[in-house]
């Protein structure tokens, strides 16, 4: 009935709030051992009918073994998204961390045909260790029917994950493939991902990509920045090393690629990448598009590829 309830005494008290919402008020633990999916569920069918704005969460290891699916104006605030080591290096989870333990090739986070909402200091991920753990992982996915832009996902962090983000056009809806622009990505990590982030909607149109940094890992990171179609623009942030020769599959590894598309890089720093860095292939052909690279510093320390760490241009299209 769009109101929270406390009980105490065996009586039940109305509680009184504005504006935000704790997600603990519906039962979620975030101990690390219980289960907290059923309680994220409760706190969203409730902002899917109240005029609360913030869910918040504090911090804490939030077990997630299903896809949580926002699909309201509502946004999800953590308190902080990066783990800290103690000294000797033994963890400390003083952070906001939605952990996935349910099956594979599934989604933690689903965000459908919304706009203007903001997901912030949340650390996703499948694991403590340095392994990709769970396959076919997405931390947060953005679905469209229609209409979703202007949304923004600020200082979270990405670890062991198939992909970290991924705008996706699942062809379900007639209108899928269209405004899904103006989306927002700042000062996130994306640690250990195979995919950092993934455009997969044609109509993906600037896609703002602000100061974010990829560490990868030789054995599964093939792709930082994967374009399969749709435009980002990139400004600042580190992009790290890549999948080298030992790795299953051998050394695949590109930083940006772009499969159909286009995209604007500026004031990247790229280090100890294994492949090219900078692949453009794509076959769109319905508009005359432009790509460019300005201010970058790409560091090939590596003697094993001397001949790698290049910017190719695969297209008829204009690469500045």
């Amino acid at each position: 009935d769009g109101v929270i309830y406390i009980k105490k005494n065996n009586k039940y008290y109305k509680r009184q709030f504005e504006r935000q919402i704790n997600v603990k008020w519906f039962g979620a633990k975030g101990d690390g051992t219980n289960d907290d999916t059923i309680y994220f569920k409760k706190a969203f069918e409730f902002l899917n009918i109240s005029k609360s704005i913030d869910l918040i969460v504090p911090n804490g290891v939030y077990l997630i073994s299903e896809t949580l699916i926002i699909n309201s104006e509502f946004n999800l605030i953590g308190q902080n998204s990066f783990k800290q080591i103690k000294v000797g290096g033994l963890e400390k989870e003083n952070a906001t961390i939605l952990r996935w333990v349910g099956y594979t090739n599934s989604v933690i986070v689903k965000v459908e045909n919304v706009s203007g909402i903001e997901i912030s200091k949340i650390c996703f991920d499948t694991g403590n260790g340095q392994n990709l753990g769970v396959n076919g992982i997405i931390g947060l996915q953005f679905i469209n029917k229609s209409i979703t832009r202007h949304n923004i996902v600020k200082g979270c962090y990405f670890n062991l994950l198939t992909k970290g983000i991924e705008f996706f056009d699942d062809g379900q809806h007639i209108d899928s493939n269209a405004n899904m622009d103006s989306n927002s990505i700042q000062n996130c990590i994306f640690y250990y991902c195979e995919i950092g982030i993934c455009i997969d909607q044609l109509n993906v149109y600037n896609c703002d990509i602000y100061y974010c940094s990829f560490y990868g890992n030789y054995s599964h990171t093939k792709h930082h920045i994967l374009i399969k179609q749709g435009h980002a623009d990139v400004i600042g942030g580190y992009l790290g090393i890549l999948k080298d020769e030992n790795s299953v599959g051998g050394k695949n590894g590109v930083a940006i690629d772009v499969s159909n598309g286009f995209i604007n890089v500026s004031n990247v720093y790229g280090e100890c990448h294994n492949g090219e860095f900078f692949v453009w292939r794509s076959s769109n052909s319905a508009e005359p598009s432009v790509s460019s690279i300005s201010n970058c510093i790409v560091n090939a320390n590596s003697s094993k590829f001397p001949n790698d760490y290049q910017i190719l241009n695969e297209t008829d299209n204009i690469l500045n």
